[in-house]
């Protein structure tokens, strides 16, 4: 089991990881192009929300897949702001269906 469950982990901690990158792009576009439309300024705080919800989650994970691969006995135990992390990114997600 610990062995499908490292799996798992590392697939979402490079998930995640790779979510971070993509979006600090993405801030890194809407800062340089700020004065290009009236909605940019208004829609940064939230790309810098889910910016920062992308990386805790990176580092949640893998610091979730790093106690599990050296059966540390925190192993267990993160998988509680591992669970709050998902929960409050699906809300973020359920909220632009909501605005949209």
């Amino acid at each position: 089991m610990s062995r499908y469950g490292l799996v798992g982990q590392l697939a979402l901690t490079a998930l995640f990881a790779v979510m971070t990158v993509i979006m600090g792009v993405v801030l890194l576009v809407y800062v340089i192009y700020i004065d290009m439309d009236p909605r940019m300024p208004r829609d940064l705080p939230f790309l810098t929300r889910v910016t920062g919800w992308f990386l805790a989650a990176s580092v949640f994970f893998g610091l979730g897949s790093w106690a599990l691969q050296r059966r540390h006995w925190t192993r267990w135990v993160w998988w509680v702001p591992q669970i709050g992390v998902l929960l409050a990114l699906w809300g973020m997600i359920q909220s632009l269906r909501v605005a949209s």
